[in-house]
């Protein structure tokens, strides 16, 4: 079986296999994107690695849209950072404090920066890495991705969401007890979810507000995969159930339903139902899996891999020409 396969928590059936007939699908996925890629580089050679110490001291110089920067990884002497877009940037990071880490770390997000920005996030490490790009397309190793699937016109409140594997969880609500953030696994593990309301998020930002719902499902991965092989990924969104609760008729008065909502939330779906009353469990099942989404496709969603990766430019060599 397949390490992605999976049985829904309500059918105990495979989750790909619970779903609505083709017909009438909602055009509710917007996009597959990569919010965050890290790439790290190991360089042997000690003359290459003088040279590399050498650019990061005459950044300044060489090109004033680099300044040194601020990173939470702490493990690198030397941190510079080039903006790539109005509200991101690419980070840079060489000459690490422990010498059995790999030489050189880039960090920055591809989506952000937007589908033509390769070009000049090439002429930036072209700054910097004899290789330039080429430097972490040949030979790094994908230490994390960030990738996120919206979910328009759905509000975050009417999802009910399960991983395959029992996690630790966090539920953050406002002070009105709407949800505005769920996480699944520790921030530190090698895989989390994050599921939370776009359109708040880019109106706390000051961003112009959507003028309708949108809810973001990202997986944080830690594959250290090598980046040449970042086209086989395996498909991480075949690990999660999705349930549309806005979909559904509640079976009892709506105030009950509510109550088992935040079951779903607190214990997940599987079970929320064992709590359930059996002489209404059946009732409770059957109206969950009516609110499995018709939009929600694992595997169709994810033949868009091939061409977030192209359409970002991160598979493939980009121009370094400014």
């Amino acid at each position: 079986m397949n390490d992605f396969d999976h049985n829904c928590p309500v059918t105990n059936k495979p989750a790909y296999a619970c779903l609505p007939p083709d017909e009438n699908i909602d055009d509710n996925v917007l996009s597959l994107v990569i919010d965050k890629l890290t790439l790290t580089a190991h360089v042997t050679d000690a003359e290459q690695r003088e040279e590399i110490k050498k650019s990061f001291y005459d950044t300044s110089k060489k090109s004033p849209e680099f300044q040194p920067a601020y990173s939470r990884d702490r493990r690198y002497r030397l941190n510079v950072a080039a903006p790539l877009g109005p509200d991101t940037r690419l980070l840079a990071q060489a000459y690490p404090y422990n010498d059995t880490i790999p030489f050189v770390r880039i960090d920055w997000s591809p989506a952000k920066a937007g589908p033509d920005s390769m070009p000049v996030t090439a002429a930036r490490l072209a700054f910097l890495f004899p290789d330039g790009y080429g430097t972490f397309r040949l030979f790094g190793t994908v230490t994390r991705i960030d990738l996120a699937v919206d979910v328009r016109g759905v509000n975050v409140n009417d999802l009910e969401i399960w991983p395959k594997r029992t996690r630790r969880t966090a539920l953050f609500v406002d002070s009105r007890g709407r949800v505005e953030t769920r996480y699944f696994g520790s921030s530190k593990s090698d895989a989390q979810w994050r599921i939370y309301d776009k359109r708040r998020e880019r109106a706390a930002k000051g961003a112009p507000a959507y003028d309708y719902e949108l809810t973001r499902i990202e997986r944080v991965l830690r594959p250290r995969l090598p980046f040449k092989d970042l086209l086989g990924l395996k498909n991480p969104y075949r690990d999660i159930a999705v349930f549309d609760l806005s979909k559904v008729k509640p079976p009892v008065p709506l105030h009950y339903w509510h109550c088992f909502n935040d079951s779903c939330r607190l214990r997940g779906p599987r079970r929320a139902l064992n709590l359930v009353p059996k002489s209404k469990r059946p009732m409770f099942k059957h109206t969950l899996i009516a609110a499995i989404p018709n939009w929600w496709r694992p595997d169709e969603l994810w033949e868009a891999w091939p061409h977030a990766l192209a359409g970002l430019g991160v598979h493939e060599q980009p121009s370094t020409s400014s």
